[in-house]
């Protein structure tokens, strides 16, 4: 079956869908840089969350997903959910600090938003693709929640098994840039007692004791550097947000 042109695409969804708000303008800009979206073969969408259907999908959908575009357009966000290899108890999580996030940050426009993830998802063929996807919001509602999002989703070639992650960032008008206010990542294919390296976990357990960094430091006959980096790269790990958190994570899996 030939793929539709983009213009017949849209006169398509203009007729069967009817979204919660007029997504003109965000399809009249992708519409604009279409022809460069299709060239580098990304994933281009937009999406209105009450229906959880597509009014715009880029012609590089199904070579970044490796489905057919008349799946999601019949299926919608639906049909990619039950593609994900994300366990649900991680679905919820982060689908949880979205929301509150922007519950307790209403007065942030729309377009100083982005969410940032990594996921795996199966594709056709029963292969596992690993998808990175960048997204904003369209609108919201009275109480903050979106009621659309546009994005862009990448297939990272040659990687099948990576971590799944969340990354929350805010755009900082004074610097002219983002900043990352929220980050969680999750190994769901790693035991959680595994999760943590030997060396980490021996750090972890001087830092049980008691012990500060300089003092583990000259213990392991490590630089004061390479220590804060492991602790650092603990507290990521596990999505422990101090000392406490972390050693809390410790006796959960019986590090410690």
């Amino acid at each position: 079956m030939q793929t539709p042109t983009f213009l017949e695409y849209l006169k398509s969804t203009s007729v069967s869908m009817q979204p919660s708000k007029d997504y003109g303008l965000f399809i009249e800009n992708l519409h604009r840089y279409s022809d460069f979206i299709d060239r580098w073969g990304h994933m281009t969408f937009v999406i209105d969350a009450p229906s959880a259907e597509y009014p715009f999908l880029s012609r590089g959908t199904s070579r970044t997903l490796g489905h057919a575009v008349e799946a999601l357009k019949e299926g919608g966000a639906e049909f990619i959910a039950t593609r994900l290899k994300v366990p649900n108890e991680i679905c919820r999580v982060v689908m949880a600090d979205q929301f509150q996030f922007l519950k307790e940050n209403r007065e942030l426009e729309e377009g100083s938003v982005r969410f940032r993830m990594g996921l795996p998802l199966v594709d056709a063929n029963g292969k596992l693709r690993y998808l990175s996807q960048q997204h904003g919001i369209t609108h919201k509602d009275s109480a903050g929640l979106p009621l659309g999002y546009y994005g862009v989703v990448n297939w990272v070639e040659g990687v099948s098994k990576a971590k799944i992650f969340q990354q929350i960032d805010v755009y900082d008008q004074e610097l002219h840039d983002w900043k990352t206010v929220s980050y969680k990542e999750f190994h769901p294919d790693i035991d959680e007692d595994k999760l943590l390296s030997k060396r980490e976990i021996q750090i972890l357990r001087f830092i049980a004791e008691g012990y500060g960094s300089k003092q583990i430091a000259g213990k392991l006959n490590l630089s004061l550097h390479t220590i804060n980096t492991h602790r650092k790269n603990m507290m990521r790990r596990t999505n422990s947000l101090n000392t406490a958190g972390l050693l809390a994570y410790a006796m959960s899996v019986n590090l410690i």
